[in-house]
């Protein structure tokens, strides 16, 4: 979901809407709006899975996250 979440502020950052992207990626409007406030709130740090009661963990290293990082920097 942290890559679907990325996308979708790139895509809007190249100059679609967010409606536009509600049907591009197929996810609910609602979604969106909220991951657009995650991103207004606090930015990229605010993207990341808020696990509770010990959910599932990233299956990126730090190192793995970084070089994504890195890459949808250079995605034009």
């Amino acid at each position: 979901m942290f890559l679907k979440k990325l996308f979708f502020i790139r895509f809007l950052y190249n100059g679609k809407t967010v409606d536009e992207n509600v049907e591009l990626m197929e996810i609910a409007l609602s979604t969106e709006h909220r991951w657009l406030d995650e991103w207004n709130e606090d930015g990229y740090e605010n993207l990341y899975p808020k696990y509770k009661n010990g959910g599932c963990k990233a299956k990126l290293a730090k190192e793995q996250f970084k070089k994504l990082d890195e890459t949808m920097i250079n995605i034009q």
